[in-house]
């Protein structure tokens, strides 16, 4: 997961100080790509 970029999600500007509900939507979306991309 880390090699795909998974700490940008976390320091990304963009959702950083927008809440922690749209930080999990983004980490599971994040989560839902790579499964999709290892199948």
């Amino acid at each position: 997961m880390r090699d795909k970029g998974w700490d940008s999600y976390l320091d990304d500007k963009e959702y950083s100080g927008k809440g922690s509900v749209k930080r999990v939507v983004v980490l599971y979306n994040a989560t839902k790509n790579d499964v999709l991309w290892k199948i």
